[in-house]
């Protein structure tokens, strides 16, 4: 009994062991109750392979200048990279989309989306690489978790090709036609996508490599009255969330693990690495749509869990910054950084 309560003090000392790295000396400015802040305005981190964060944050110093005509409706943004002590690595400004993730780790530096290009970025936040956006791609997605970015383009008929890019090079790994409106979400071999099986049932579809069905691997959705969404979180792993509810199916469409949500509790954003998986949602806003979900939130509960246990490793509730949250997994899944007005906590996971 005593080794048993020795185990679990030491557990909750490693659990509580923290950093704060303060953001405020880098440009950081918290935001009055007077200013207008559009809802979609939001700041954003991210680890890189070596440990270090890029954080982007708005940019008061670009929203006091005269802004250029063509980016008046992007968000102006500083992006500061920082080890874990807090010292200032590199830094450098953008004008990103907003009200869509624009941040995101890729294999050699960070991905930007900037308006109508998706923007790689070195560790030292010099422009790498650009690709250039058309008319007809209508939406965009960064998914680090397997290094790749996702780009829907308009056909015919109903439909979309939706195309999946290396985050290292930004060619074309494949290329998938889903019905217009079809939200992807890729794996190593293949990619699910929601729809429905022969009895009207709300299913994720998992397909092969080369866009063929696979027999057997649907994987059966609560019939609830709202849009499901998929994320990929490994490359043989994906989260559906839907409206109080979240599964987590491998490829062959197996649940691994499963949870809810509170009735006041929605919009989660996930990160995935080293086998754990991190769900950041908004709690407190009873009552209000859901695009008005964070403004009226009054709690920001980041929760960890371990994907191969299904066990909960660490949630805590915060003051709801006023930009929104923003979390993210060091790669080896042994850390959780927590970006909040003015400052980003870093917190020791067992």
């Amino acid at each position: 009994m005593m080794r048993l309560l020795l185990l679990l003090l030491v557990l909750a000392l490693t659990l509580e062991a923290q950093r704060t790295i303060d953001l405020k000396p880098y440009g950081f400015r918290g935001t009055s109750n007077r200013d207008f802040v559009p809802r979609e305005f939001a700041n954003e981190i991210a680890y890189l392979p070596d440990g270090s964060l890029v954080v982007a944050f708005r940019s008061h110093a670009l929203v006091s200048g005269r802004m250029p005509a063509r980016v008046r409706h992007m968000q102006p943004t500083e992006m500061i990279r920082v080890d874990s002590h807090g010292t200032l690595l590199a830094r450098t400004r953008a004008f990103v989309s907003p009200d869509v993730p624009f941040l995101a780790a890729a294999p050699e530096g960070v991905a930007v989306i900037e308006g109508d290009a998706l923007v790689l970025y070195t560790a030292e936040l010099k422009e790498d690489k650009r690709f250039e956006f058309t008319r007809e791609m209508y939406q965009a997605e960064l998914i680090p978790e397997v290094g790749a970015f996702v780009i829907y383009e308009r056909l015919k008929d109903g439909k979309a090709e939706a195309s999946v890019l290396d985050l290292r090079t930004l060619t074309v790994r494949s290329r998938y036609t889903v019905p217009f409106s079809s939200h992807l979400a890729p794996l190593g071999e293949g990619y699910a996508v929601v729809g429905h099986d022969i009895h009207e049932n709300r299913v994720v579809k998992i397909f092969s490599g080369d866009g063929g069905r696979a027999e057997g691997k649907d994987a059966l959705l609560p019939m609830l009255p709202c849009r499901t969404m998929l994320k990929t979180i490994s490359e043989h792993d994906i989260i559906a969330t839907t409206c109080g509810e979240w599964m987590v199916f491998d490829e062959n469409g197996s649940v691994k693990l499963k949870g809810h949500l509170r009735a006041d509790e929605d919009s989660p954003t996930i990160t995935a690495a080293g086998a754990r998986l991190t769900l950041t949602t908004f709690v407190g806003f009873a009552g209000y749509p859901r695009d008005e979900q964070r403004e009226h939130a009054d709690k920001l509960r980041v929760a960890v869990y371990d994907i191969s246990s299904g066990g909960k490793l660490f949630s805590r509730d915060l003051p709801m910054p006023r930009l929104g949250g923003s979390a993210a997994l060091r790669r080896d899944g042994k850390e959780v950084a927590v970006l909040k007005d003015g400052e980003v906590e870093l917190i020791n996971l067992p």
